[in-house]
């Protein structure tokens, strides 16, 4: 089975030739290291090969060839065995990190995107299958909510500027189930801040007509419509121009305005927007509504300029003890649930486990509850 827990799928598994055979040895810096089988039990180190993850390699000599409904009748007994790390494949419950201290758990990912967001690659069925690979309890998908996806066209139809109709993915979330191969399913989005208010994309944008034409019965915004469909709302800033050359004042009170909106539960990758503020007050923002900071993969994996400062607002979380979320931020499905980056900064940071809202669905479903008043049934 792709998910078994020998010295094949291991990623310290190394092959070396000499002169008479290959054999394989284990690199693993706290393994048993030295010359071993392929088919043997793996040790403590453990690290599950990114093949082995997607279930493109089982046993030694196996292959996959074992038939489906075989493969699912084991599963049950896998997953008492072995807890599927998202970012390494398999770690044993209880099992060690690189340095011998307990690894770190990932087990939602809560900001990814979908075709929706227009420069991402992947449907909603695709990052459910990622997710269920590797295990994951939860999976968020936040599609981008902004102007990136449409243009201001000041025609009849758009004569508000924007046009319902484009935005009504956001509007038949319902149309998905709320657990998908054994995932737990959230309905969210990424939306832009737009203003030093700390306004959100669409808040300006007043709408009277439904998507079928039927006059509204109150009016609203396209930001309230788009919001009553999303479980929870990650605010982030993508465009910075209007905030160039402000006060650190003007920026902070930005961030602030943003968590306070009542549908916002994540500040998105705020080390990479280019825009400082007095972390201080933001967090303590953050702690008073019990709202989450994030530590973005994509930013730690694509941006090396904003690492210094992804960690250093990660250090300040955990002095202030304030929750934080990690999410790939993944485009493309092979992504989803890969934290290499955050897993590897949290754990120098020696950050603390209970201020992790993403070790677990149940966890993370409280803070949304708490802070959102969301609750998701199942």
């Amino acid at each position: 089975m792709s998910w078994e827990r020998i010295c094949q799928n291991c990623s310290f598994c190394q092959a070396k030739t000499g002169l008479l055979r290959t054999r394989s040895v284990c690199v693993a810096p706290d393994g048993r290291r030295g010359e071993v089988h392929a088919s043997d039990a793996a040790c403590p180190a453990f690290r599950m090969t990114p093949k082995a993850g997607f279930g493109l390699r089982g046993r030694w000599g196996e292959g996959v060839s074992r038939s489906r409904e075989a493969s699912r009748a084991d599963e049950p007994a896998a997953r008492a065995a072995t807890h599927l790390s998202p970012a390494g494949g398999a770690a044993k419950l209880g099992g060690s990190s690189k340095r011998g201290a307990p690894m770190l758990q990932l087990a939602c990912d809560v900001h990814t995107h979908t075709l929706y967001s227009r420069h991402a690659y992947s449907t909603i069925e695709e990052n459910v299958r990622a997710a269920a690979e590797l295990r994951l309890e939860l999976l968020g998908s936040t599609d981008h909510y902004s102007s990136m996806l449409f243009s201001e066209v000041g025609s009849m139809e758009r004569a508000q500027g924007y046009d319902l109709r484009d935005f009504q993915y956001f509007m038949n979330y319902g149309a998905w189930p709320r657990v998908w191969r054994g995932v737990r399913l959230l309905h969210g989005c990424e939306a832009d801040v737009v203003d030093l208010d700390g306004h959100l994309f669409g808040h300006d944008v007043p709408l009277t007509h439904e998507i079928n034409g039927n006059p509204l019965h109150r009016q609203l915004t396209l930001k309230e419509r788009v919001f009553q469909g999303c479980d929870y709302v990650i605010a982030s800033v993508h465009c910075d121009e209007f905030a160039r050359g402000v006060s650190l004042a003007q920026t902070t009170r930005m961030y602030v305005r943003a968590l306070e909106d009542p549908k916002v539960l994540i500040l998105g990758h705020a080390g990479r927007a280019g825009v400082p503020f007095d972390v201080g007050e933001v967090l303590a923002m953050a702690r008073e509504k019990g709202k989450l900071v994030e530590i973005n993969e994509a930013t730690l994996a694509s941006h090396p300029s904003a690492t210094s400062t992804c960690r250093r607002l990660a250090e300040r979380c955990a002095e202030e003890g304030v929750m934080i979320s990690t999410g790939t931020d993944s485009h493309i499905s092979c992504g989803i649930g890969h934290f290499d980056h955050v897993r590897s900064m949290l754990e120098e940071i020696g950050f603390p486990r209970k201020l992790v809202a993403t070790r677990d669905a149940e966890t993370f479903l409280g803070v949304l509850e708490r802070a959102v008043g969301t609750s998701v049934e199942v």
